[in-house]
């Protein structure tokens, strides 16, 4: 681990409970976020070596976690409980697919991977607004659109399909006058990425894969706070 990671880590963030097989940790920032990437990935290394070493140990060992963002001011005890039902909404998801290895964040239970690709663009939109290829304004847009969405893919549950209004959904992320080309360059390769997400997620009718955008744009806006 770097000495800038520890640094956040010892800085923004403290154990609160740690016993068994659970943790409950706080912190400030986006610390918690890149900590529970840091958990997974450890906890991946962990398990490869063990099974390396005994036998009959389950092909299968997972890891489930719960992050619930709130103000400073919110109660302990309070954010405590939410934190509990994210980390609830994550078994509970998972359980479905009869393997517990999600998180949840924002309410979303999202496998690990698409927790990992949230971070990788969070980054890259954080990259672009820091060197003034995007607007934080793309940020907001890019949250509101998963509320329109939700409504159409549960029309796709119920069988009715209806392609063209998800694609009108994130027209307003397009094109704004005024803009410079390679503001308007960086936002397109945004949004076609987006655009096909979103129509997989759609027409498969299945998983939370869509929600990867508006959690990256929202962990954006953490990294971005101070631009």
């Amino acid at each position: 681990m770097s000495s800038l990671q520890s640094a956040r880590y010892q800085h923004n963030l403290f154990i609160v409970f740690a016993g068994g097989d659970d943790c409950f940790i706080g912190g400030g920032g986006d610390a918690g976020f890149h900590f529970a990437r840091r958990v997974k990935k450890e906890f991946a290394a962990f398990v490869k070596y063990m099974q390396s070493q005994l036998s009959d140990l389950p092909e299968k060992i997972t890891i489930s976690g719960g992050l619930a963002v709130v103000n400073s001011k919110f109660p302990a005890l309070q954010f405590a409980k939410l934190a509990e039902e994210e980390l609830e909404e994550a078994k509970r998801w998972s359980g479905q697919e009869g393997v517990k290895d999600r998180i949840s964040v924002f309410g979303e239970p999202l496998t690990w991977e698409e927790f990992e690709k949230a971070y990788q663009l969070a980054d890259e939109l954080s990259e672009k607004i820091s060197e003034r290829q995007l607007n934080r304004a793309i940020l907001e847009r890019i949250k509101k659109s998963a509320v329109g969405y939700e409504k159409l893919q549960a029309q796709a549950f119920a069988g009715q399909l209806n392609g063209p209004k998800v694609w009108r959904l994130f027209h307003f992320l397009g094109k704004r006058k005024g803009q410079k080309n390679d503001t308007q360059k960086a936002l397109d390769e945004i949004i076609r990425n987006y655009a096909n997400n979103l129509m997989r997620a759609y027409t498969e009718k299945k998983g939370t894969s869509h929600m990867v955008y508006p959690i990256a744009a929202r962990w954006a806006e953490f990294m971005t706070a101070n631009r």
